[in-house]
């Protein structure tokens, strides 16, 4: 099911923000403060597969050109070429797969991004959690056949194997995560109980060695570590 985990919302800054101090963009898009600006706004995730960069590694995703060069490189005087708002955040797979595809309009610089359901979601754009979730299995469903989703989907092959593994092992460790909370937060009542007279001793001792018992299983089986 859809959670906070999958598919934050994205949203730029003001573009005053992304020129440099001569009050223009940067002559290459592929730059480190067109990576880093780019890989802040995108939540460091790729804007496709939802990827974290630290689930594949750490190492730099790459930068994709949203509308791709191939197609509007020469047009609009070029300037898509280095226009940081048609710079997203893509794993290398998914980068690789989008290629220089596109089926949206051609004609304007911010014309739809995909036709007869045919495309791409502009995740600054559209939240797409409305047109896609992620079931139990780490799966990303279609949920709104209105849009491009089954396209994505097949086009990038965004349930692929690794994929799906990295949704299910985010979803582990977010459980996990708040088992740890739940444990602690019952040792830190408990001590408090203690402290203020509101529990003997022996049943002291007792609801501790099991909360012990319980913290000792939890670390064994390591899951924050998956």
């Amino acid at each position: 099911m859809m959670n906070s985990l999958y598919f934050p919302p994205l949203e730029r800054r003001d573009i005053s923000e992304y020129y440099k101090a001569e009050g223009e963009f940067y002559a290459t898009y592929n730059c480190k403060t067109n990576y880093d600006n780019t890989a802040r706004d995108c939540k460091h995730r790729c804007v496709y597969c939802d990827a974290h960069v630290d689930e594949c590694g750490g190492e730099h995703f790459s930068l994709d050109h949203f509308r791709p060069m191939d197609v509007f490189g020469e047009k609009f005087n070029g300037i898509l070429k280095t226009h940081p708002f048609n710079l997203h955040l893509s794993c290398q797979k998914c980068n690789v797969l989008k290629t220089n595809d596109w089926k949206g309009c051609k004609d304007t610089e911010n014309g739809a991004t995909f036709l007869h359901k045919k495309g791409y979601l502009d995740r600054f754009q559209v939240d797409i959690t409305e047109y896609l979730e992620v079931d139990r299995d780490g799966l990303i469903q279609c949920k709104n056949n209105e849009g491009p989703i089954k396209y994505m989907i097949g086009k990038m092959l965004l349930n692929r194997t690794n994929r799906v593994y990295i949704r299910k092992r985010r979803e582990v460790k977010n459980k996990a995560t708040h088992i740890q909370s739940m444990l602690l937060s019952k040792q830190k009542t408990l001590l408090k109980r203690w402290k203020s007279n509101q529990i003997q001793v022996d049943e002291f001792q007792k609801e501790m060695e099991a909360l012990t018992a319980l913290f000792d299983k939890f670390q064994s089986l390591d899951l924050l570590k998956i």
